[in-house]
């Protein structure tokens, strides 16, 4: 579901429009009472969307680390990414005549 209206938009709608009945000078129809609920689902279903969306990009930024080049293990020790094996050359890679 993928909408151009922000979570913290519906939720400010919902916000505002309970603010009528704080005081107890509205009461709460059915109708109104259903639609709260609807907006809230979409808020609901942007919220996952966003954090689906954030552990995704979280996923892929460690993968951009982890072969960004060497890593910290600890103390003074440092992995060094795994060498690819060069591509022989015409020659076969040697430098013999």
């Amino acid at each position: 579901m993928t909408n151009s209206a922000l979570a913290s938009e519906h939720a400010a709608v919902v916000r505002d429009r309970l603010k009528d009945y704080v005081h107890g000078g509205k009461h709460f129809t059915s109708d109104e009472i259903a639609a709260w609920i609807r907006r809230m689902n979409t808020v609901v279903s942007l919220a996952e969307e966003t954090e689906e969306e954030n552990r995704s990009l979280g996923r892929q930024l460690a993968i951009v680390r982890h072969n960004a080049g060497p890593a910290s293990v600890g103390g003074n020790v440092v992995a060094f990414p795994s060498r690819r094996p060069s591509q022989p050359t015409r020659n076969g890679g040697g430098d013999a005549a």
